[in-house]
């Protein structure tokens, strides 16, 4: 009867003979019926029922849903499904659970990369936990790697790393909408640093009391100042008095 209502298309009789049979296959193919159908409320419940995680992350990512994504990330983290659930948080800008994922599963190596690409405040943990996991079978080799903290002068660039992990760090724990996707700059073509240092112009302006107070003045038209009875061109002091 389930596979009748599968090619007749029938999903309302297809949903209730899966839900009395509660089959993970029956599930599934009732998941993938309902998305060339489309309807993708119906696909999201019967993969959730399959535990079709695969499933669930095409359908998530393809919505730019980041509630069904969270989900799935709690979901299959807790099922030991580490290969989804890091993808799943790495979607939503959870680096540091991506970074305790690979610590958690011994991929001490991809660890020290990924805080070195992404985390660099946590480089000097990783590459910590990596020597002493490598010196068990090799010595030498663990004494190789280099820990920022102890050898600043092989990571000139640190400082600015830090920085820019600081200025990125609200982005990603605010994530734009899907439909903003269009005007997004591709992750690839991004320089982080650039547009940390390339901040608004801001000039520091005296309030009489010895404190300097920061103007931005990266959106001011200068000519719409008015410089109406002043001489620009005038040699004296203008504040001397």
């Amino acid at each position: 009867r389930f596979d009748l209502a599968l090619q007749l298309k029938d999903l309302k009789a297809a949903y209730e003979l899966a839900h009395t049979a509660q089959a993970d296959e029956k599930w599934k193919s009732l998941g993938e019926l309902a998305m060339t159908q489309c309807q993708f409320g119906l696909a999201l419940e019967c993969l959730h029922h399959a535990k079709d995680y695969s499933g669930l992350l095409l359908l998530a990512t393809s919505a730019g849903d980041a509630g069904t994504l969270a989900k799935l990330a709690e979901t299959t983290s807790e099922a030991g499904k580490n290969n989804i659930a890091f993808t799943a948080n790495f979607l939503l800008g959870r680096l540091e659970v991506c970074l305790d994922i690979l610590i958690s599963t011994g991929r001490l190596a991809e660890a020290a990369l990924f805080a070195r690409t992404y985390l660099p405040s946590q480089i000097s943990r990783t590459v910590k936990l990596w020597k002493e996991n490598l010196s068990k079978a090799n010595t030498k080799a663990a004494q190789s790697l280099a820990d920022p903290t102890e050898y600043e002068n092989l990571f000139p660039e640190l400082q600015s790393a830090l920085k820019a992990e600081d200025f990125i760090k609200e982005e990603r724990e605010n994530l734009p909408p899907a439909s903003e996707y269009l005007k997004a700059t591709p992750v690839g073509d991004r320089n982080v640093i650039e547009e940390m240092l390339s901040g608004p112009v801001r000039a520091p302006v005296n309030n009489g009391d010895g404190d300097e107070i920061n103007l931005d003045l990266s959106d001011e038209d200068l000519q719409d100042v008015d410089t109406e009875g002043i001489n620009l061109d005038d040699e004296e002091d203008l504040l001397g008095d």
